[in-house]
């Protein structure tokens, strides 16, 4: 094993991983399936988060919304990479933003599909999304230092946001070759594990490789994330 870190940086720095915490969703996602908090990808995102249809969007493609649509990034919405902490946690925004398509039916690279997903698995879980992570993933993982940034709001973002030691980042990589697995203990389903690593849909911009559950996939097979 080789450790090093540039000038100023330690063992213990903590450092913005920006779209990993997209992936470290994922992750959670599984977990509170595991907790019987969920049902699983396939369940509408307006059950959790029945404000959902309250905002004045368009309810016709809302009502369809399931949570695979936006671990897959086929919400239906034009992408949108950039991020604005004035809007990026507002239910309201995310909710009246046009659809191009109907949800299942494109792939569109979306900052904002995962924040509606991080507000949605929050409400679920009915924890802040921090609390839920620290308790039910990282501090299981050893990972006690972390950080994770809030929008306007208040609430934890799901596009990026999160911040972590290098040690952490090799300790969620660890657990995800592990299908899961730490120490004896199952932290998520291993079949959940594997579906979000593997092709969920054809992918494209801005990476053109294959995408999982919030996963950038290698044509090889094996999921690999992909900040």
């Amino acid at each position: 094993a080789f450790e090093f870190y540039r000038t100023g940086v330690t063992a213990d720095s903590l450092q913005d991983v920006q779209s990993v915490t997209k992936s470290v969703l994922a992750l959670l996602f599984g977990c509170a399936m595991a907790d019987g908090l969920v049902r699983g990808p396939n369940e509408l995102v307006a059950l959790r988060l029945p404000d959902l249809l309250r905002q004045g969007g368009d309810n016709t493609r809302l009502q369809k919304l399931r949570f695979a649509h936006l671990l897959t990034m086929t919400a239906g919405w034009p992408g949108e990479e950039t991020a604005r902490r004035d809007r990026d946690d507002d239910l309201r925004w995310l909710a009246r933003r046009p659809f191009i398509a109907d949800p299942g039916a494109r792939f569109a690279y979306d900052n904002g599909a995962a924040n509606l997903a991080a507000l949605a698995l929050a409400n679920a879980v009915g924890h802040p999304l921090s609390a839920y992570a620290h308790q039910r993933l990282l501090a299981p993982l050893g990972i006690q230092r972390f950080a994770w940034r809030q929008g306007a709001l208040g609430r934890e973002l799901g596009a990026l946001g999160l911040s972590l030691t290098t040690r952490g980042m090799a300790r969620i990589g660890e657990l995800v070759l592990s299908e899961g697995q730490w120490a004896g203990r199952a932290l998520l389903p291993a079949a959940f594990v594997r579906d979000a690593t593997r092709r969920q849909s054809a992918g494209g911009y801005p990476v053109g490789q294959p995408y999982g559950y919030l996963w950038w996939v290698a044509d090889g097979g094996r999921g690999r994330q992909v900040a």
